[in-house]
């Protein structure tokens, strides 16, 4: 975990896998076309082995969300799980 950074959730040590097991949200933060942070709460869920966001389809909305736009335009992001004591 050079850096302080991962890609792979195996790749966490055990005190870091503790707090994103035992966090109740997590925040996505990325990188838009301006290179212009942004960053928003998401849910998630860990699936084989990777960190999975539920996107809501919005029928109303035609365009993809930002967060989706960004990811698809630069695959660095970072994902904070908070834990309150």
């Amino acid at each position: 975990m050079a850096g302080g950074s991962c890609t792979r959730l195996d790749e966490l040590p055990d005190k870091a896998r503790r707090i994103m097991v035992e966090s109740r949200r997590a925040v996505l933060a990325t990188v838009d076309g301006r290179a212009r942070p942004h960053v928003v709460p998401v849910c998630w869920a860990e699936k084989n082995g990777s960190i999975a966001t539920p996107v809501d389809d919005k029928p109303k909305r035609g365009d993809k969300l930002q967060r989706v736009l960004n990811v698809e335009r630069n695959l660095n992001a970072t994902v904070l799980f908070d834990r309150y004591e």
